[in-house]
């Protein structure tokens, strides 16, 4: 399996327990079992629970801007799309 693959496999059953457990309420092992791998294999991509945190937390934030900048970015016009449509038809 990829290790992107694999990393975020770990981030989304982390963030589902996170969720449902709280962090206090939630281990390594609890992670590692949602995400069905061992331990060290979970080491392997992160040091420890807080770091799994911050980088749930970093993914978290990235996706919020991702929406405010399509939010932000001014709407082509419909008009204009789909003249744009007809030239490469």
């Amino acid at each position: 399996m990829d290790q992107d693959v694999r990393k975020t496999i770990i981030l989304d059953c982390a963030q589902g327990l996170f969720a449902l457990n709280g962090v206090k309420g939630t281990t390594i092992g609890d992670i590692a079992a949602k995400a069905a791998l061992g331990k060290p294999l979970l080491y392997q991509f992160f040091a420890s629970k807080d770091e799994i945190l911050e980088a749930v937390i970093q993914r978290e934030i990235e996706k919020l801007k991702q929406t405010m900048q399509q939010r932000i970015e001014p709407q082509e016009n419909p008009l204009i799309k789909m003249a744009k449509m007809w030239d490469n038809a």
